[in-house]
């Protein structure tokens, strides 16, 4: 996308067919809201009571609603125009254009080169968009020493890609995490401290599969594209204000990391561990992300919540011994 802005001196018809990007859903397909699979280390845990979950999802449907209805009114007020008038833009070939040669500047060597052949990771990733019920078509790229395990970019109108850590995403660690699978052996990560964030495990598998999962929901939902049209479109020469768009990128990761959550395979272990990451947004989401970990919390077996937190506890201190001892030797 260009860095001028595209002016549109058109009024909308009202005879527009709009498209859906689902802005205020949950999209989880994976999951059965009233019988969801949970599990650490091989052991199952329980819904508290029958229907919570589901009752969870409503609740979040529900939240989803009004935050997207709060984006739309600052969109409206800004510009004049709805988040569904948007999305009729997003469909059009000037904005699919601009858009495709943004990214074709700032990762033309991703986008064009040939699938590395490395069977083993792009066999994993492809079982696990076929998991996860994507029914888009998506290019897997691999790309070293990124901060984050994935992400997205790309539109409907033309292509998705899927870009994921190298460093990670390796054929070493998916083999091994096959190796344990067949042993019932389970591999933790641990994140150290940071901030006012005390240190975190998560189950090496679950890692991998919330990245995917994540970067899956910016395809889902054409959340990259959406949030560069938040900067770059302009309507009856008015632009979106620096409130709007910062909004809507929170919203947009705040949505994503919720859909990666519920349909990780323990999510209050997911939920937890990827808390830092809402950092940077408004503590409007700050405090939603903390109320949503209480509340998945609250619809796990309080039994089998004691024994995961337990674990946790346990793989922690083991993986913070491990590392003290490290150091020692170091000196």
């Amino acid at each position: 996308m260009k860095c001028k802005q595209v002016i549109l001196l058109i009024f909308l018809s009202s005879n527009i067919v709009f498209t859906n990007n689902f802005h205020n859903q949950l999209i989880i397909p994976s999951v059965d809201i009233y019988n969801p699979s949970w599990e650490f280390a091989g052991q199952t845990i329980s819904q508290k009571e029958e229907g919570v979950f589901a009752q969870l999802i409503e609740k979040l449907h529900d939240q989803l609603h009004v935050l997207c209805k709060q984006l739309n009114d600052k969109i409206r007020i800004d510009i004049g125009a709805s988040i569904q008038q948007l999305d009729y833009y997003m469909e059009q070939k000037m904005f699919v254009d601009l858009y495709a040669d943004y990214y074709k500047r700032l990762f033309g060597d991703i986008i064009d080169e040939e699938q590395q052949d490395d069977q083993t990771v792009f066999n994993f990733i492809n079982l696990k968009l076929y998991y996860l019920q994507c029914k888009k078509p998506v290019h897997i790229r691999l790309k070293e020493n990124l901060a984050i395990p994935a992400f997205s970019f790309g539109c409907d109108k033309q292509a998705h890609f899927l870009v994921v850590n190298r460093n990670l995403y390796n054929p070493e660690h998916i083999e091994e995490i096959y190796e344990l699978a067949a042993q019932k052996k389970y591999e933790f990560y641990l994140a150290p401290h940071v901030n006012y964030h005390e240190s975190r495990v998560i189950e090496y598998c679950n890692l991998l599969h919330f990245g995917i999962a994540q970067a899956l929901s910016g395809v889902l939902h054409q959340g990259d594209y959406f949030s560069k049209l938040l900067i770059y479109f302009m309507y009856n020469n008015k632009s979106t204000s620096q409130e709007t768009y910062t909004y809507g990128i929170d919203y947009i990761q705040y949505r994503s990391l919720l859909e990666a959550c519920l349909q990780s395979k323990n999510p209050v272990e997911a939920a937890i561990f990827f808390e830092p990451q809402l950092d940077n947004l408004s503590q409007e989401f700050v405090l939603l992300w903390r109320e949503f970990i209480e509340n998945i919390k609250n619809c796990y077996d309080p039994e089998d919540l004691k024994s995961y937190e337990a674990l946790s506890r346990q793989e922690r201190q083991s993986h913070l011994y491990t590392l003290q001892d490290d150091d020692e030797d170091e000196d």
